[in-house]
C-alpha cells in the first residue's frame, strides 16, 4: 500500500491518502486498519456488515479508551459530550439500517455523519485543553475522517438507488 508522510509523522496508508496534513475520506492514518473489502453488489444483511458502522464503532471504543486514560475523565461535561457524540454514530447507523427504506436510512446516516464530525471536533478540543497530545488524537481523528467518508459514500448510495423490493419483512397486499 502507498505510504505518505501523514500529519502525525508516522505515515498514512491507503489510496485515499493525501500526504502531509492528510484528512481525506480514504485516509487510513497510522496504525488504523483499512476497511474490510466489500465487493460491488454485496448486500449488508446486518448493520454490523456496514463498513461505516464498523468504523464508527471502532471510533467509539477508542474514544472510550482515550477518555479513561486521560485527564478528560475528570471533566464530566466534556467527557459526557465526547462519549455521547462517539456513541451516537453507530447507534444511528444501526437504527437507520432497521428502517430498510432508503429515505429513512439516509436521515439517520446524516445524523451519524454529523456526530462523527462532532467527535472529530471534540478530539481536537481535548488537545487544546491539554487532556491528550496531538499524537494521541491523530489516529482517532483519522479514523473519524474514514468513518465520515464511509458515511458520505453510503449516503450517496442511498440517495441514488432504490431499496430492493423483495424485503422479507414487507408483506404483499392482496
Amino acid at each position: 500500500m502507498p505510504r505518505g508522510p501523514g500529519a502525525d509523522g508516522a505515515g498514512c496508508h491507503g489510496a485515499g491518502c493525501h500526504g502531509a496534513g492528510c484528512h481525506g475520506a480514504g485516509c487510513y492514518g497510522a496504525g488504523v486498519a483499512p476497511p474490510l473489502p466489500i465487493r460491488r453488489g454485496m448486500v449488508a444483511r446486518r448493520y454490523q456488515d456496514l463498513v461505516v458502522w464498523q468504523l464508527a464503532d471502532e471510533l467509539k471504543q477508542k474514544v472510550y479508551e482515550l477518555i479513561e486514560t486521560s485527564l478528560a475523565k475528570s471533566d464530566f461535561q466534556f467527557r459526557d459530550q465526547l462519549r455521547a457524540s462517539a456513541a451516537s454514530a453507530p447507534t444511528n447507523l444501526a437504527e437507520g439500517f432497521a428502517y430498510y427504506r432508503h429515505g429513512e436510512f439516509a436521515r439517520h446516516v446524516r445524523i451519524a455523519r454529523s456526530e462523527i464530525v462532532e467527535t472529530h471536533n471534540h478530539l481536537g478540543d481535548g488537545v487544546q485543553r491539554g487532556y491528550w497530545s496531538l499524537q494521541r488524537a491523530m489516529p482517532l481523528r483519522h479514523l473519524a475522517n474514514r468513518a465520515r467518508g464511509a458515511a458520505t459514500g453510503l449516503l450517496e448510495h442511498l440517495l441514488t438507488t432504490e431499496a430492493p423490493s423483495d424485503w422479507p419483512g414487507e408483506r404483499k397486499r392482496r
